[in-house]
């Protein structure tokens, strides 16, 4: 029985020094890493309300400051932006989706520092939906882009189509401005 007792005890430890092992194979290491490419959006833009009509009506308007991105990398790499908007809600949940952008320039304006191969998509050169997403401002891979750290902004104008019949009131969304890297 004392071997049996042994034997148990030795395959116990043998087993929670196989798990200690395994454990340290499983440890996570955490780090938080510098990218040096950040984005940043233009305060809340406010259309006003909207009357009913039987016709559909269009609002045209123009952020009052800058969608931009800065990249302090200094890499070839690429990185992209997206905006979205998912529409408008109104009253009894009413849902508006003909929201269109349309970039101020057809290349982004530099703000500091080196002209790199910055671009904005072709796309925006007129009034294009952001229902869904859509490229904004890209830096493609390009051997000049090498030893470059800029800062680029667009100022764009909005256009939104409301439907025939759409319900009287306030409408409210929210575009999406998303930064990817490679």
């Amino acid at each position: 029985m004392a071997k049996f007792k042994r034997i148990f005890l030795i395959s116990i430890l043998f087993v929670c020094a196989y798990i200690f092992v395994r454990w340290e194979d499983v440890q996570l290491n955490l780090e938080i890493k510098w990218i040096g490419i950040r984005h940043g959006t233009p305060p809340n833009l406010s259309l006003g309300s909207i009357s009913y009509s039987d016709q559909e009506q269009e609002v045209l308007a123009s952020f009052v400051d800058y969608f931009w991105i800065e990249d302090l990398m200094w890499l070839v790499t690429w990185h992209y932006t997206t905006i979205q908007c998912d529409g408008l809600i109104g009253p009894s949940s009413y849902l508006i989706t003909g929201v269109y952008l349309m970039a101020w320039e057809t290349s982004p304006i530099k703000i500091l520092w080196n002209t790199g191969n910055i671009l904005i998509s072709n796309s925006l050169a007129t009034y294009y939906s952001i229902y869904n997403p859509v490229v904004y401002i890209y830096k493609p891979t390009n051997p000049s882009n090498i030893g470059k750290a800029n800062k680029y902004w667009d100022i764009p104008d909005i256009k939104i189509v409301i439907p025939p019949n759409a319900p009287a009131g306030s409408y409210n969304g929210t575009i999406v401005f998303s930064l990817y890297l490679n």
